[in-house]
């Protein structure tokens, strides 16, 4: 379940990069006098966008990653009773990226409450999926 959190973290922190190439390649400025100017082999600009289109496609694999981790955090959660309160915790913990102390305070319990929802949904789901397993 924790995969799907990693690749959320992963996609934020390329995003993050991604935009610092950007902003980085918006400050190269070309040399248009007859005189070549600056440091370099001229091809600033190429490279920047070169670094970009690669940001791109590492973000691009790390969506796909994060999809099918979510695809298997939704299946696992929907091993649950539709209407009971386990549910709920492991949907807004693994689904919607909230911190304990958020989903105590949405729900009306106590941060200990939300932890042996969690424990009980936990073993619920494994004891499923042992036995498919057998």
């Amino acid at each position: 379940m924790r995969s799907a959190h990693f690749a959320h973290e992963q996609i934020a922190t390329l995003s993050d990069h991604l935009q610092e190439l950007r902003s980085l390649a918006l400050k190269i400025t070309p040399n248009y006098g007859p005189q070549p100017g600056g440091s370099g082999d001229g091809q600033k600009t190429a490279s920047a966008v070169a670094e970009i289109i690669d940001q791109e496609k590492k973000i691009v694999g790390s969506v796909r990653q994060l999809s099918a981790a979510l695809d298997e955090v939704r299946a696992l959660i929907a091993l649950l009773p539709t209407d009971c309160p386990e549910k709920n915790v492991m949907y807004m913990r693994y689904l919607n990226y909230r911190s304990w102390v958020q989903i105590a305070a949405e729900l009306g319990y106590s941060w200990q409450h939300v932890h042996r929802l969690h424990g009980r949904a936990l073993n619920y789901i494994l004891n499923i999926v042992n036995r498919q397993e057998e």
